[in-house]
């Protein structure tokens, strides 16, 4: 759900690529599959050292600056052509920086209700995720079955790109 939720917020960069559908498409879902996997992995690990608890906060916690950090990204491209980096960080953190960039209420409401948002389906995937793994949730084979095709058909993405 994670790549998914990835993949619609940086939608919009899609459309400044030149390459067919396919060539921007498959690298696209690649890309935030491994991603999101990477985070995945992290906590996976984690989990032998910590309770199920503290795990489910801090994938809540993980996944969330992840989603919030693809949205300021993907905004920034959408206006500079051109992903957060060492100029982009490098503005903000200089003293005048409110001098040369003001930030309007707009855009603060704007990145106040993102951020809600994102923290909100981030509670719900994972403490559907936690219901799941302790068994509260019942799931037919069927579903299990579409997860696990998911899961291989993201790990071929990753290993034929």
């Amino acid at each position: 759900m994670n790549t998914i939720l990835s993949m619609f917020i940086s939608l919009p960069s899609l459309q400044y690529s030149e390459n067919s559908f396919i060539f921007k498409f498959i690298p696209f879902v690649s890309n935030f599959f491994a991603l999101n996997l990477g985070i995945a992995f992290f906590l996976y690990i984690l989990s032998y050292i910590s309770g199920a608890i503290l795990i489910y906060i801090l994938s809540t916690l993980f996944y969330s600056i992840f989603q919030l950090i693809l949205v300021v990204d993907t905004k920034i491209f959408s206006l500079f052509r051109f992903h957060i980096n060492s100029l982009i960080l490098n503005v903000i953190t200089t003293e005048g920086f409110s001098d040369s960039v003001t930030l309007g209420k707009g855009t603060f409401l704007y990145f106040v209700f993102i951020s809600f948002s994102v923290i909100a389906f981030e509670i719900a995937i994972n403490l559907f995720a936690y219901k799941l793994l302790t068994n509260k949730v019942v799931l037919s084979n069927t579903v299990k079955r579409i997860f696990k095709m998911q899961f291989v058909a993201g790990l071929l993405l990753i290993i034929y790109r």
